[in-house]
């Protein structure tokens, strides 16, 4: 999912990492490629609840709290996103 995103291939990659998160629904790695390539999609809603639930499996990831904030402040909820970009 990861190299078809990466290649501006992001519709293709959803649907394959949406099938990595059915077989490990708890895997922060996975939810945060989800909230990702939810963002590129311009789905910045849902790209904030997969990486919020990365961010309570992991949250010292600074990767995970970095695409929070962006998914935030796609949202126009800017100072909501400020301690996460900080």
């Amino acid at each position: 999912a990861w190299l078809l995103h990466r290649v501006g291939r992001s519709e293709e990659a959803l649907p394959v990492i949406e099938a990595a998160i059915r077989l490990a629904p708890e895997d922060p790695r996975a939810l945060d490629q989800l909230g990702v390539i939810l963002l590129s999609l311009d789905r910045p809603r849902e790209a904030e609840e997969a990486l919020r639930k990365a961010a309570a499996k992991a949250p010292n990831d600074a990767d995970v709290i970095l695409h929070l904030g962006r998914a935030l402040a796609d949202q126009g909820r800017d100072d909501e996103a400020q301690p996460f970009l900080e």
